[in-house]
């Protein structure tokens, strides 16, 4: 039997080492070759963004195995930061102090980019009137290592993953902070959403001649089917039915949900743990459905409840419709029930919405009377809110505007929904199999 796992092929949430696919989308291929391009470069804050799992990090370290990743959830205050990249350089920062000994040959980041420590590190920064080493902020230290390592002819990219996880505040710190690193030729990548993106440029004033924005689209079907074809060949598999075009259907555009729904099939359906010494021919499981409906994923789960429940009502209980298929729902439900069925488009505007919802009603006419922009406005405010935040339980249905903005002060994550536009999108492609696969929730 092979060595090589079906996990280490199929690996949903790390780098796909055994089948990473070159997209062929031309706006992929685009955002690569730029980014290797302004890596090469230095001196960039680069922001990479795109929607939630299509593969930015991944592209990231694709594009520069040797980029210093952190993720920004890790960072709590600029002093973090330092320690955290200090740790990933080689330049240790002291916990105490939060200061960098002068002492260069205890660094070991020359070592780490090839060159030698002594050579690189000159002086040592020891004083030689009294022999003695002083320290360093990390700030001062940190461009100071990059300057000569770009003089030696070696590049230096600090990569902060979910850069939006971090507040507002904090994330104007850490660019301010990161400055020096591009004064000296480094490269900062900043890894987040598309909403976060369009924030930075406006955060400090004198960067902004020192920014380029890569955007990394959705994945085609043909993209993802990639996925599953190359896995399955470094395993020995034969997908002889094309399942990969199912598995790519249901992916959303998303490689991360792409891997998981491969891993699946290969070790839960075809009892595949290892490359195989022969071909083994792919079979079918006995059902779609309970194949589909096996994956579960809890953050889509929770925000399928919170969309499902809605704002809290205050005064009278909220209007009911009665549906084709025997239930009574409120506007809530009925306007998730009416997204699934249109699945799987992700943007739908209120007008093909309203339609979907009349012919799901036994009374097509009470379509209209449900007021469908404030209820998409409720929805969509309460998937601004992180997941494990309570506050919109204090949302009155009757202001969809009441707490707009009041979660500025936190870092959050894309949105699952989203109303504007008069379009309702489907932002999270975890959201989109839920909904299509997980409900009704149960329970």
């Amino acid at each position: 039997m092979g060595e090589l796992q079906v996990h280490d092929v199929f690996t949903p949430g790390s780098y796909p080492t055994n089948n990473y696919v070159t997209r062929s989308n031309e706006a992929a291929k685009k955002a690569a070759k730029t980014l290797k391009r302004d890596i090469r470069y230095g001196g960039y804050f680069i922001i990479v963004s795109g929607p939630t799992k299509v593969g930015k990090t991944v592209l990231v370290e694709h594009t520069d195995p040797d980029a210093h990743v952190i993720r920004g959830s890790s960072i709590k205050s600029v002093d973090d930061l330092w320690a955290r990249f200090g740790s990933k350089l080689g330049i240790p920062v002291s916990k105490e102090t939060g200061r960098v000994t002068s002492d260069k040959s205890k660094w070991t980041f020359w070592a780490s980019i090839g060159l030698g420590g002594s050579t690189a590190a000159g002086e040592h920064g020891l004083d030689k009137s009294t022999g003695e080493t002083h320290e360093l902020h990390p700030e001062d230290a940190v461009p100071d290592a990059i300057k000569v390592a770009r003089k030696n002819g070696k590049r230096v990219n600090l990569v902060i993953d979910d850069f939006h996880f971090m507040a507002p505040a904090l994330a104007l710190e850490v660019i301010r902070a990161l400055r020096g690193v591009t004064e000296a030729k480094g490269t900062v990548t900043l890894v987040t959403l598309p909403h976060r993106a369009k924030q930075v440029p406006a955060m400090v004033e004198d960067i902004k001649g020192r920014i380029q924005h890569i955007q990394v689209p959705e994945w085609s079907a043909a993209e993802l089917e990639e996925i599953a074809t190359q896995g399955f060949r470094t395993l020995n598999l034969v997908d002889a039915s094309g399942f990969a075009k199912d598995l790519a259907m249901q992916s959303y555009g998303s490689p991360q949900l792409m891997q998981r729904l491969c891993l699946a099939f290969c070790d839960d359906v075809n009892g595949i743990e290892e490359e195989q010494p022969v071909h083994v021919v792919l079979h079918e499981p006995a059902s779609w459905d309970e194949f589909y409906r096996e994956l579960e994923d809890v953050g889509s789960q929770t925000w399928l409840r919170k969309l499902h429940d809605g704002p809290m009502v205050r005064g009278a209980d909220r209007s009911t419709y009665t549906l084709h298929d025997g239930r009574t729902l409120d506007p809530y439900p009925i306007v998730l029930t009416a997204l699934q069925s249109l699945l799987p488009a992700k943007e739908v505007s209120i007008g093909i919405l309203t339609a979907r919802i009349a012919e799901l009603l036994v009374d097509p006419e009470e379509a209209k009377k449900m007021t469908l922009g404030p209820k998409l406005k409720h929805m969509s405010r309460i998937a601004t809110k992180r997941a494990d935040q309570d506050t919109w339980d204090e949302v009155q249905e009757a202001d969809p505007d009441q707490f707009a903005g009041a979660d500025d002060e936190k870092g959050n994550t894309q949105p699952a929904f989203e109303y504007r536009d008069e379009t309702a999108y489907i932002l999270e492609p975890f959201f989109a199999y839920g909904l299509r696969w997980h409900y009704p929730l149960a329970g």
